[in-house]
């Protein structure tokens, strides 16, 4: 299959509506695929600009086939999980009051997003453990992104005889909800966990981490044990007004 500029991907559907040809052009994410008698013959160049590899476009695919299967088998019983809080919580009044050095710590939930969708069955057993015991780094953006990739629809032109009819577009409704029930499940876990806590006494939470004092840290484990999800605590230290700083010495922003 030939690769081709965006611009004479243009030239090629133009000669091929003057010559009155028969074919589809399939767009999915980056991706522009030009068929004809069944038959992959033009795609658009460069599409890989994140350098992704042929593992992660299974990945991709493979998350895909799975999320389908479990919408295909739970169609009737599929639950929608409201957004109760938002994705980040900031108290930085609080921050701001703290001295330097002053001792908190991290809880940070280990790959959060696929253990959600691991344990609520949008992924099989055998896909979730081989991407968590994958030795490749970039691994842990693929599999988010396997995630996001999902409510990626796809749309297809169809041409007959060099007559352009309407698009046919992928209807990836129940794809983003899956995706939103993923989300969401995080966001109102630590957001529980802040309220029971009291936000006053929160320095903050994004995505897969929450971030406390000591005395709250067992409220935190025992809550993410209960609701299946693992994790690793770190010490940090307030290094500047928007900074803390790890007992390794690594400076992270707040």
């Amino acid at each position: 299959m030939l690769e081709y500029s965006r611009q004479d991907l243009d030239v090629l559907r133009n000669n091929l509506i003057k010559k009155r040809m028969s074919f589809k052009v399939v767009y999915k994410r980056a991706e522009v695929t030009y068929i004809r008698n069944g038959k992959e013959v033009a795609k658009l160049k460069g599409i890989n600009r994140f350098g992704i590899s042929k593992d992660a476009l299974s990945l991709f695919s493979n998350v895909k086939k799975s999320i389908t299967k479990f919408i295909t088998k739970e169609i009737n019983n599929l639950e929608e999980i409201p957004n109760i809080y938002p994705s980040k919580y900031s108290n930085s009044y609080l921050y701001d009051d703290l001295p330097d050095g002053e001792e908190f710590y991290l809880v940070d939930v280990k790959h959060c997003y696929w253990r959600i969708a691991f344990l609520k069955g949008y992924i099989d057993k055998s896909l979730y453990e081989s991407v968590i015991e994958h030795q490749d780094p970039a691994f842990k953006l693929w599999r988010n992104m396997s995630l996001s990739c999902i409510i990626a629809g796809k749309k297809v032109q169809i041409f007959k005889n060099g007559k352009e009819y309407p698009a046919i577009e992928e209807d990836t409704t129940l794809y983003k909800q899956i995706y939103s029930n993923i989300r969401f499940t995080a966001w109102n876990i630590f957001g529980r966990i802040c309220d029971k806590i009291g936000k006053d006494c929160v320095i903050g939470y994004n995505t897969d981490g929450i971030m406390v004092f000591k005395s709250d840290v067992p409220t935190v484990t025992s809550t993410l044990a209960r609701n299946k999800l693992q994790y690793t605590i770190k010490k940090c230290f307030k290094h500047s007004h928007n900074e803390y700083i790890t007992e390794k010495g690594k400076i992270y922003k707040v």
